[in-house]
Order: C-alpha cells, then structure tokens, then sequence
C-alpha cells in the first residue's frame, strides 16, 4: 500500500521536478535513489525497512521513468517520434522481464540478499553511464 501511495503521489510531482532540474540531474538522483533502496534491501529484516527501500525505489523509479522517456522522444527526429514510442514503449517492458530472469538467476545462485545487491549495482553502472554521457545531458 505504502508503494502504491508512494507512486501515485510521487509520478505526477517527481515528472515535473525532472523537467525542472534537467536531465542528466534527475537521472542521476533517479539512479542514487534506486541503488540505495536496493542496497537498504539486502540489509533491513524489518516491515518499517521494506516499506522505506520501495518507497525510496519508487520515487527514483518516478523521477527516472518519466526522464527516461522524455529523453527517448527528445532524442528522436520529429518524423520518427511515434516508431521512437513504440520502440520505447516495447523496449522498457522487455528490459524489465529480462531483468527479473536475471534476478532469479541470481536468487537461486545465492539468495535474495545477492539480487537485491546485483540490482544495486546494475543500477550504479546507469550511474556512471550517466555520469560519463553528462555532457550530452545537460
């Protein structure tokens, strides 16, 4: 519920603080936001803990999801923009899915505290991808 609350409430109000601070910042907070929840996940054994990690994941996921797409549309020429949508919109679901086989690959390999802590560092390589493509960002 407290995920719920969280990106119904952070979606609308996050989407807009990205067009404000720009890309490569809103990014960049989406990707610290998400590392350290998936991070606080694979330490905390308390409902209080889950309920902070996926709030804290849900805003980064807010900021970053809505970024990501307007950078997708930005990015393309003003004649390809729907086949840039439906790429986009083809490609994210897929990336997800892929990421879960990913992940249970990793759970049944050593444990959940190690997906959470893979996670983590997937999402620190978007980091520094990021990082180093700033220039291009601003």
């Amino acid at each position: 519920m407290a995920i719920g609350v969280t990106s119904t409430l952070a979606r609308p109000l996050l989407g807009r603080l990205s067009d404000k601070i720009g890309c490569g910042r809103s990014l960049i907070v989406a990707f610290i936001l998400e590392t350290i929840a998936l991070l606080l996940l694979s330490i905390v054994g308390t409902l209080v803990g889950v309920i902070l990690s996926g709030s804290l994941y849900f805003m980064g996921s807010a900021i970053g999801g809505s970024r990501i797409l307007a950078l997708a549309m930005e990015q393309a020429p003003a004649e390809r923009r729907g086949r840039a949508m439906a790429s986009f919109s083809v490609s994210f679901p897929l990336s997800n899915g892929a990421g879960a086989l990913l992940n249970g690959l990793v759970v049944d390999m050593a444990g959940y505290r190690w997906m959470y802590i893979v996670a983590a560092v997937m999402c620190a390589f978007g980091l520094v991808l990021t990082w180093k493509q700033w220039s291009k960002l601003k």
